[in-house]
């Protein structure tokens, strides 16, 4: 007996790290991906506003008024704005939005020029981001391939009846963009319900 004890223990050791890691590596890359998930909106702005700055002709310009900016966007795009939203630093662009199917443009604050629209590449990496939060792969295989999710809420029942989002399902943004509540940059607007108080099909 005191010959097998030691390797008993080693056995368990092994078997008790081994089972560790195996569960603590899923749940560390939620938490990781949860938390960069949390501030999506406000890392993607400021990606965005890095790549694409105001910059006044004279020192002490003052910017252009919203009239002006609404005047120059029907001249050079044919249409008025739907939305305009003027960010309180001096160098940040103009974010106009011309239909809420399309990406928003970043007008120069002092001039009304295009200088750019949201980062590809961010919004590419957030997408990442949200298939190993919800897939624990680049593809969200767990989800698309074998019906497993680490959100596993989604499958829950929800207390108002029915069955919350499947995540095979494609559901669209209530702004009325056409695109998935995910993807739309309204998706957590004052006017959009949040994602749980979406009935699947």
């Amino acid at each position: 007996m005191i010959e097998v004890w030691p390797r008993l223990r080693t056995v368990l050791f092994w078997a008790h790290l081994t089972i560790g890691v195996a569960a603590g590596l899923p749940i560390l890359v939620m938490c990781v991906t949860g938390t960069l998930l949390t501030y999506q909106i406000q890392l993607q702005a400021w990606i965005d506003h890095l790549a694409t700055q105001s910059r006044p002709a004279l020192p002490g310009a003052q910017a252009l008024t919203l009239e002006d900016l609404i005047a120059i966007t029907h001249q050079n795009r044919g249409a008025d704005p739907i939305t305009i939203t003027v960010f309180r630093e001096a160098a940040a662009p103009v974010e106009v939005e011309l239909n809420r199917a399309a990406e928003p443009l970043y007008l120069d604050a002092y001039t009304g020029s295009a200088i750019g629209g949201p980062s590809r590449k961010a919004r590419e990496f957030f997408g990442l981001v949200r298939a190993w939060h919800l897939g624990l792969s680049p593809r969200g295989w767990l989800i698309d391939d074998f019906g497993l999710t680490t959100g596993v809420v989604f499958y829950a029942p929800n207390p108002s009846g029915g069955r919350i989002l499947n995540t095979g399902e494609t559901i669209h943004c209530p702004c009325g963009s056409g695109l998935r509540f995910e993807d739309c940059r309204h998706a957590w607007g004052a006017h959009a319900d949040p994602p749980n108080s979406v009935q699947g099909k």
